[in-house]
Formats: C-alpha cells, structure tokens, sequence
C-alpha cells in the first residue's frame, strides 16, 4: 500500500489528498505512541544492564540506589526542560535563531548522528580521503560537502575558494582577520562600531589596550559604516606609510541588520591601487537561499571580490547546534603541516564536530528547497500589523528586524527580545518558523501596551 502512494507521490502530477494525509497522520501518530512506550521500556532493561555494569565495577546496594534517585531526576528534569524549550521557541522574536521544526527525514537522520562516536574533524577538510592520514574517525567528507552548497549558493567559482565549519561566526571573524593579519602584518584593521561584539574581543584586551592596529570608524543613522570617514582614513594611512587596510565589513549587522555599502568601498579602494583584505560578517544574512528575491541576498559577491566570508549556521540557517561555516579564496601557498595528524591544517581552532547527516540535509532543504516567499512571508504580515495599528518602528530596507521604542520590561521578557543601547529599545526578529498565533498574540500585547485605556 505504502509504496503505491509513493509512488502516487513521486512519479505523478497527483497530490495526496484529505483522507490519505489524515490517515497517514494517524498512523505516524499511532507509530509515534508506540515509539514512546518502547523508548521507555528501553531505558528500563537498559537501567538494569548499567547498574549491574556498575556492581560489576564494586559500588554497593546503597551506592546502586542513589545512582538511581539521582538518574530518575535527571530523567524527569530532562523531560519538564525539553517540553518548556519547544514551547518558548516560538515566543523568541529577540535573536537571530531560525527554529525550523524537523522534518521527518531530518528527525531520522538525527537519530543516526546521535548513535555516531565521537567524530573529531581535525585538520583540513580538503584531506578527507582515508589515505590522507591515519585518522580515520571524522566527517570531514561530510563537512565539504556542506561547504560546497553555500559555495554553490554564493556563485563561487569551483576550486577558487575554499572553507571550514567553525564553532559559529566569532570564529570566522577571527579566521578572517587572521587571515588579512598573515597576508598584511604591518596592515591596520577597520571596522564599525556596529560590527558584531567579538571582533574587539580578538584585538582589544580587556583593559582597552590594544592587541592589534585598529580603527573603528563611526555609523551613518541607519547602522551602515560610514564610507567617506572609512575611505579617508584608510587613503591617509595610505599616503603617509603605504598601510595596507584590513577591513571586516557586515551584511546584516547585529543591531539594525545593516549592510554596508561594500562595492562602493571596494571600488574606491581599487580606483586608487590601496592593498586590502577584505573580511566579510555574513552571520545572520548570508544563510538566506539564493531564491528569496525580495530578501537582502547577497548576490554580486564575485563582482565584490571579498577574500573571505563567515555564515553562522544557527541564525537564519536555522540547524539545531550552534556554528558557522568560513569560506575564503583559495591560496596557492600551503599550509601548515601537522606531523601529528598526518596533514595540512588550514583552520583556527583545529578540532570541531558536527551532526553530520542531518547537518547536510537540513542546509542543503534551506539553500535549495525553500518556497520563493519563505523569507518574506512573516515580515509583511508583521508589518502590515504593525502600520494598521499605528505602531512606530524602524527598518532597514529589506531587512526582517524591526527596532520598537519604550518596550515594557514584561513584555521584553514575554518575547525574549534584545535590548539595545538605548532604554526601553528593542529588536524585534522576524523569521519563517514563526506561526501566525504568535505573530497576533505578539502584535495584540504591543497595542495594549501602546494604546490601553
């Protein structure tokens, strides 16, 4: 029966219609109860398996049983915070999180991950070959294959460029400005002071002193950098010393989820023969597929010429562990080589894991099986919402973040919104995994609290 409704699926025009989706809901329902009864009795012989694993060991009676108070706890806490998660996830409007809900396929692959060893993807992940080096646990094959979708999504040509996956998009700034570090040590860093908090962490100590050269230059109202103060200052340095410039720019900045006017820069900086290297924060933007027309898509990055690029994967990506994925241009110098795992190692941090297959599923879903409208869809409801009831707000063009003036604290805390510089400022996140419910229950609390009597 199953197999001529897939094939009823795949190989007609034909849809499934209302009564062979409820009854195929009603049996993953059915299957889903089952599948909960016997997860439990799992644990239970599985209990007794460890226990007598650890009289084995020499614990005692008394020792046996508070193992088990304790493994009980563990067990019911786990079970209340993983309920309260599901639920909070859709009252999140402050942060840049995309929280999808697993598909079937992905909640299978999932399972698999979690069943895996321990997969440690040290070194380069262009030595993904078993004869590369004697270590063999990692998934690094895996990982290239991910890089090379957002390769593909970003117009990259093959070969040119190459990348990692990083622990999120602290890391990649710091690879980025390493990088322009190595290629110009005597170099000066440029950036904003609306580019995203870590890069002072990597070239400022805590005490304001300085690690490393570098210039922050002011924002324009909109939250772009100034490109007249950035190119004057970069000419400058030029002119008296032939200070080459390392620039981290940003495509959706944190705050107002800005995008600096980069070819401009670019273009400036090239009409007068300045040597750059130029680091871009894609964090949060750089995830969205390149189908989304009506969305700040990045879509001229071979014309921009940028010598590297960091997307986080838990932003708009939306995958359910925190990273990031680094991409660069492809040097013709080697890297290091690392007698002790037999290999090149091109990365910042050297060891990093993934959840493999259900990683390279859910990116490649998001970068290639995305509705054209998934971006926008939210947003223009949200907003429409908002100029019907009168609301203020502000917006930077395309963007999906919306700044609101005088937010009271307890609605802040109801919706998990960020606070901004300013008091009672906050963003709000507009994303394609909230529902309508929460849209209008998030819009009914601001105009009470803009309008109550």
């Amino acid at each position: 029966m199953i197999n001529k409704i897939f094939n009823k699926v795949l190989n007609t025009n034909k849809r499934l219609n209302k009564k062979q989706i409820l009854r195929i809901k009603v049996k993953l329902n059915n299957l889903y109860s089952k599948k909960y009864i016997l997860e439990d009795k799992i644990l239970k012989y599985g209990m007794l398996i460890d226990y007598d694993n650890y009289k084995k060991k020499g614990f005692n009676n008394k020792q046996l049983n508070d193992f088990f108070i304790q493994d009980k706890e563990i067990i019911k806490e786990s079970k209340i915070l993983a309920k309260k998660y599901q639920n909070e996830r859709f009252t999140m409007f402050g942060y840049p999180a995309n929280m999808i809900k697993n598909d079937y396929i992905e909640e299978y692959l999932k399972n698999i991950d979690l069943q895996l060893p321990l997969l440690n993807n040290c070194g380069d992940i262009y030595n993904h070959k078993e004869n590369d080096c004697n270590y063999l646990m990692d998934s690094k094959i895996i990982e290239y294959q991910i890089v090379s979708l957002f390769c593909k999504n970003f117009g990259f040509e093959s070969g040119k460029y190459e990348g990692y996956i990083t622990s999120g998009g602290t890391e990649g700034n710091f690879y980025g400005i390493r990088q322009g570090m190595e290629k110009f040590p005597d170099g000066i860093l440029y950036y904003s002071n609306d580019a995203h908090y870590s890069i002072t962490k990597f070239v400022n100590l805590s005490n304001g002193k300085k690690l490393f050269k570098n210039i922050i230059i002011p924002t324009n109202e909109d939250g772009t950098i100034n490109c007249e103060q950035l190119i004057d200052t970069i000419e400058q340095n030029w002119k008296l010393e032939k200070i080459p410039a390392i620039l981290v720019l940003t495509w959706g900045t944190t705050v107002y989820g800005s995008i600096d006017d980069i070819e401009y820069i670019v273009k400036r900086l090239k009409s007068m023969k300045i040597q750059y290297y130029l680091h871009l924060d894609a964090a949060f933007y750089g995830g969205i597929p390149k189908n989304q027309k009506k969305s700040p898509l990045i879509t001229n990055l071979k014309k921009l010429d940028i010598d590297s690029l960091s997307v986080s994967l838990h932003k708009f990506i939306g995958c359910s562990l925190v990273g990031g994925i680094v991409i660069r241009k492809k040097y013709e110098n080697k890297n290091k080589y690392i007698s002790y795992i037999g290999q090149e190692d091109s990365t910042f941090l050297g060891s990093r894991s993934i959840l493999p297959f259900s990683t390279l599923y859910h990116v490649n879903k998001v970068l290639n099986r995305s509705n054209s409208e998934e971006y926008n869809k939210n947003i223009e409801y949200f907003e429409q919402k908002l100029n019907e009831n009168k609301i203020k707000y502000s917006k930077y063009k395309k963007g999906n973040i919306f700044i609101l003036y005088n937010v009271k604290k307890e609605i802040a805390k109801k919706y998990q919104l960020a606070a901004l510089k300013h008091k009672n400022t906050y963003h709000i996140i507009i994303m394609p995994f909230h529902r309508k419910a929460e849209l209008d229950c998030l819009i009914g609390d601001l105009i009470k609290m803009y309008y109550k009597d």
